[in-house]
């Protein structure tokens, strides 16, 4: 990726090469798992310094396909999510956040994965990182509005597939 960085982001970010884009952003990003492709294992400040160049389009972009939760390692040695937002989500909503384009970007991403059994837990992650993202003083307050409407959003999902494991348990057992 360092051979062809400069060629690559500027391609990535160009309205001309949406096509381009759409084609590679779950290949470089995240895609429909939470952590880091290719594009976030160099650092973030390239990234940075991406969104500073082209504040127009990069902060959708990478909304897009930045890593979304933070990892640790759990007392067994396994990477876990953390129950944050990567630093790179944080920033990016505390620089771009005002711009609806960003908070796109960001949504689509938090909103394309792929599960299985239920996504309860995952849901009661994404609460708690919004919520954290709600009461930061960083901030914008139009930020903080889209992360009240994405808990009450997943705090509504977490009804109701509560709802359904409580139906099939009733029903099949």
């Amino acid at each position: 990726m360092e051979d062809v960085w400069e060629e690559f982001s500027e391609k990535f970010v160009d309205e001309e090469y949406s096509g381009f884009f759409y084609q590679v952003k779950d290949e470089v990003g995240s895609g429909f798992d939470f952590g880091r492709g290719v594009m976030y294992q160099h650092g973030d400040e390239r990234i940075k310094e991406l969104c500073a160049r082209h504040p127009g389009r990069a902060p959708y972009c990478v909304g897009n396909t930045c890593p979304v939760f933070a990892y640790v390692e759990n007392e067994n040695g396994d990477v876990v999510r953390s129950g944050h937002f990567s630093a790179i989500m944080l920033w990016l909503l505390e620089n771009y956040g005002k711009q609806d384009n960003t908070l796109d970007g960001a949504g689509g991403n938090i909103g394309s994965f792929a599960w299985t059994g239920s996504p309860i837990e995952l849901y009661r992650d994404l609460v708690s990182c919004f919520a954290e993202v709600r009461e930061s003083p960083k901030m914008d307050s139009k930020v903080k509005k889209w992360a009240q409407a994405h808990i009450e959003h997943f705090e509504t999902q977490i009804r109701q597939e509560q709802g359904r494991i409580d139906f099939e348990r009733m029903h099949y057992q």
